[in-house]
């Protein structure tokens, strides 16, 4: 059984953070935006003398005494304008401070958004490589052991046999599958809008296969332990494992029929954790 090749899982989308205009920003105003802000002020005549003499964003941002040498008497300025001008100018100024700040914190606060983002999206991405060699070894035992013996025209095992071992696991090997299909198809990519946990709410109820699984595995145990090589099983076994992937043909029976068993703590610690870094404001949160 040669393992395809699949594309990669679980790719996490960039984080992008909300966007903010910074309006008042003054650093960035172009002239028609210098005029914009200056008539929401409600400083039209202001606005006005501006246009006219084709006066630039920065040079408003930076009155100084040549900037009044070069327009007093061009734009008309007189003493009260003039006190008018410095007002407003250092209010554009405040203003540009206030954005500086605003910028800085929330870059601040959005890169802790981001690395939370990126943990989140780690957590899930594990979970789905996990699962898809979690599948990979339940695929074997499925197609290479049990199909196989199905197959047989001369029985190597009762019926009886053959339900204790391969039943739960042929069960749980197609809830699973199903379950990794899922993900695969809906979280190709993870993004901020991604619903990781309603996917997995939806097969939640057919894990309960587990549970049997788990009462009956100390049988299971015991009757694979009793047939090892010589036993016939035990050589069709080791046959069948020549066509396994390479990485996988050193495992015994048993350690591909506990997997089932090992996998619901992991199930357990990664749901937990990633629920610990979710927030309310999430989309995947109330899920």
């Amino acid at each position: 059984m040669q393992s395809q090749q699949q594309p990669p899982l679980c790719l996490i989308f960039p984080y992008s953070p909300p966007h903010f205009s910074y309006s008042l920003d003054a650093r960035k105003w172009t002239k028609k935006m210098l005029l914009d802000q200056l008539q929401k002020m409600g400083e039209y005549g202001l606005a006005y003398r501006c246009y006219l003499n084709e006066i630039e964003a920065n040079q408003f941002f930076h009155i100084d005494k040549q900037f009044y040498e070069k327009y007093s008497k061009k734009m008309r300025l007189d003493l009260v304008w003039i006190e008018r001008i410095n007002k407003i100018s250092n209010k554009i100024i405040e203003n540009t401070a206030a954005c500086v700040i605003q910028k800085a914190v929330r870059s601040m606060l959005y890169s802790k958004e981001e690395k939370r983002y990126l943990y989140c999206g780690n957590v899930v991405k594990e979970f789905i490589t996990t699962e898809s060699t979690y599948c990979e070894q339940l695929g074997v035992v499925e197609n290479l052991i049990h199909q196989p013996l199905i197959k047989q025209e001369k029985p190597l095992l009762t019926p009886e046999q053959m339900k204790l071992i391969f039943g739960g696991v042929s069960v749980i090997y197609g809830v699973n599958t199903a379950l990794l299909e899922n993900l695969r198809e809906k979280l190709s990519v993870y993004t901020q809008n991604s619903r990781f946990g309603r996917i997995v709410l939806t097969f939640t109820p057919l894990l309960r296969v587990y549970s049997d699984y788990c009462q009956i595995y100390p049988q299971i145990n015991q009757l694979v332990s009793s047939m090892k090589v010589p036993h016939p099983f035990g050589t069709f076994y080791k046959l069948q494992m020549k066509q396994a992937p390479e990485h996988l043909q050193g495992f015994d029976l048993l350690s591909l029929l506990i997997t089932p068993i090992q996998r619901l703590p992991r199930y357990r610690l990664l749901l937990k954790d990633l629920l610990k870094h979710l927030r309310p404001s999430d989309v995947d949160y109330e899920d």
